[in-house]
C-alpha cells in the first residue's frame, strides 16, 4: 500500500476534522477552516493555504471591504481648485470646450442658409455663453449650480409661477452655486397648497437665495420654475438630500486619484534631488566619532572636502584612509507607474484625454489618438445636449414671448452647435469632391434636378451639404430659368 507523504496526511486529518466541526474560531488554524474545507471546490488548497479565512487570506472578509467614499467641505474643494493644476483643468476643461466654438438658435429652415440668427443679439446681451460656462464650472466643482432668471412677466413676485403669456421683459440671468440657493420648500411637502407639475412631485418648488457677497440677513425666495438647475455627479435619490438636492462634486470623485498623482510628483522630485549621492569613506570613522572632538574634526574635513569641490570642481583625498564614491538613484520602472496613475485620474474625470489634462501630446510613433479624440468629442456634444441646449432653448422661449425678436410662436427652435474642430482646407475639398460625385449620379437618375443641388449647395452664405426639395412648379420653373441641360431617363437616350 503506497505511503501518503505527511503534509497528505495532515491535509487529511485537517480535512475530516473540518467536516465535523460546526462553528470555528476565528483564530482557528487554516486546516480546521470549515467554510473552506465544505464552500470552496478546492478545499483541500484551500484548506492548507488558508483562503477564505481573513486572518490569512488579504481577499476575505473585511480585508476587502467597501471604504466610505471621501467627502470634502466646500473650503477643501475651494483650496484644492485653487491650488493644484490638475484640480482646476479638471473642472475648468469640460465646459470650456462645450463653450469653445459656440452654438447657434434658429427658428425656421432657411435661417441657417441665410445666415439669420434672430436670438444673437439678445443672447449676447444677457451672456448666456458666460453664465453656462461658469455654472458648469461651479456644478463640477461643489456639486451643482444654477442660473437664476430675474424675468418681468407682471407678477412682480419670484414667488410666483413664470407665465410666459405675461412676460414682457428678460432683465438679466445670475449663477449662483449651491450653497447660495437652497432648497426652501418641495412640492408635495406637509402643509404646502402648490400643486406638483406632471412628474414634479417631491421635487424642490422654491429656493432662498444667500449669495456669498451679499449681507448675512440677505435673503429671498425664487420659484423654481424661474431657476435653472444643473447636477454635478448624479446621486441615488436616498441621498439627494444628503446633498441639498443637488449631486456630488465632480472634483471630488477624482481627489484620490490626484493624491496618489501628488505623492507620485514628491516622490519622484525626492529622487531628482538625490539622484547621485556623493559617499566618502572614511577610515576608522566609528572610532573616530566617539573620540574627544572627533565629531568636530569630521564635519570640518566634510566642509573643506564639499568647499574643494565647489571651488575646483575636484576632490582631494587620502589615498590610505579614504575612499570616495557616487551612487545613483534606480528609477526603472517609474514612467510607467506614472502613466499608470496618469491613466487613474483621465478614467475618474469624464473621459478627459491626457493631453487636456496634463498638457503633454501623445507620444511615440502612430500615437495620434484618434479613438481618444473621437471619444471626447462624443463626451462633449453629448455635455452639450443634455446641459447647455435645454437652457438655452428656455431662454430662447422666454425672449420669444417677451416679443423682443420677432419670431413666430409656434416656429420650432433648434440650437446647432459648432464642431469642436474645424476642417483643414484640404478636408473641405476632399468633402467638395465626394458630394458632387454623389450630386452627379442623383442628377443622372433623375432624383435630383440641377436647380435642387444648386441651390442646396450655393443658394446660402458659402458651401453647404445639405439638399433642400423643391415643390415641382418651382423645379420646373428654375429649372427653365437655370437652363437644366436634357438628362436621359435609365435606360433610354437624348432625343
Amino acid at each position: 500500500m503506497a505511503q501518503h507523504s505527511p503534509t497528505r496526511r495532515a491535509a487529511g486529518a485537517a480535512l475530516d476534522a473540518a467536516v465535523g466541526a460546526l462553528s470555528p474560531r476565528s483564530d482557528a488554524d487554516p486546516v480546521d477552516i470549515v467554510d473552506s474545507a465544505i464552500n470552496r471546490a478546492d478545499d483541500l488548497a484551500a484548506t492548507i493555504g488558508g483562503l477564505g479565512n481573513a486572518n490569512y487570506d488579504k481577499t476575505a472578509g473585511s480585508n476587502r471591504s467597501i471604504g466610505k467614499p471621501r467627502v470634502l467641505k466646500p473650503v477643501d474643494l475651494d483650496f484644492l481648485y485653487e491650488g493644484d493644476v490638475y484640480a482646476r483643468r479638471i473642472v475648468d476643461v469640460p465646459p470650456r470646450e462645450c463653450t469653445r466654438r459656440g452654438w447657434s438658435v434658429y427658428a425656421a429652415a432657411g435661417d441657417a442658409d441665410a445666415g439669420a440668427e434672430p436670438f444673437a443679439d439678445e443672447l449676447r446681451r444677457l451672456g448666456v455663453t458666460n453664465a453656462l460656462r461658469e455654472r458648469d464650472q461651479w456644478a463640477r466643482l461643489y456639486g451643482g449650480a444654477a442660473i437664476v432668471l430675474d424675468v418681468d412677466d407682471g407678477m412682480d413676485d419670484p414667488l410666483a409661477p413664470l407665465d410666459l403669456a405675461r412676460v414682457q421683459q428678460l432683465r438679466s440671468i445670475r449663477v449662483l452655486d449651491m450653497h447660495e440657493l437652497r432648497v426652501l420648500r418641495c412640492y408635495g411637502q406637509p402643509g404646502s397648497m402648490e400643486v406638483a407639475p406632471p412628474g414634479m412631485l417631491g421635487e424642490p418648488s422654491v429656493y432662498q437665495i444667500q449669495p456669498h457677497d451679499a449681507f448675512a440677513d440677505f435673503n429671498t425666495e425664487v420659484h423654481e420654475s424661474r431657476v435653472l438647475i444643473q447636477v454635478g455627479q448624479a446621486v441615488s435619490r436616498r441621498r439627494r438630500t444628503d446633498y441639498l438636492y443637488y449631486g456630488k462634486s465632480n472634483l471630488g470623485l477624482a481627489v484620490e486619484k490626484l493624491l496618489n498623482l501628488s505623492v507620485a510628483d514628491r516622490s519622484i522630485a525626492n529622487i531628482v534631488e538625490e539622484f547621485r549621492l556623493a559617499m566618502l569613506g572614511v577610515k576608522g570613522l566609528s572610532t573616530l566619532s566617539q573620540s574627544k572632538d572627533g565629531t568636530k574634526k569630521l564635519m570640518k574635513r566634510l566642509r573643506a572636502f564639499n568647499l574643494g569641490k565647489s571651488v575646483a570642481k575636484l576632490g582631494v583625498i587620502d589615498a590610505d584612509s579614504e575612499t570616495f564614491t557616487q551612487q545613483g538613484a534606480p528609477v526603472t520602472g517609474l514612467p510607467d507607474i506614472y502613466d499608470r496613475l496618469q491613466q487613474g485620474l483621465a478614467a475618474a474625470t469624464d473621459g478627459m484625454p491626457l493631453d487636456l489634462i496634463f498638457g503633454t501630446s501623445p507620444k511615440g510613433l502612430g500615437s495620434s489618438n484618434e479613438s481618444g479624440r473621437k471619444h471626447w468629442q462624443d463626451v462633449v456634444a453629448g455635455r452639450q445636449r443634455s446641459i447647455y441646449e435645454p437652457s438655452i432653448l428656455t431662454i430662447c422661449d422666454i425672449l420669444r414671448a417677451s416679443g423682443v425678436v420677432d419670431v413666430p410662436d409656434d416656429a420650432p427652435l433648434r440650437v446647432e452647435f459648432a464642431p469642436l474642430e474645424e476642417p483643414t482646407e484640404k478636408e473641405r475639398a476632399e468633402t467638395r469632391e465626394i458630394q458632387s460625385r454623389a450630386d452627379e449620379r442623383y442628377m443622372k437618375w433623375n432624383v435630383l434636378a440641377p436647380a435642387e443641388v444648386r441651390a442646396g449647395r450655393f443658394s446660402g452664405v458659402g458651401w453647404s451639404s445639405d439638399t433642400r426639395l423643391l415643390d415641382p412648379d418651382d423645379r420646373s420653373e428654375m429649372s427653365l430659368a437655370n437652363d437644366e441641360p436634357a438628362v436621359p431617363p435609365p435606360g433610354g437616350g437624348a432625343e
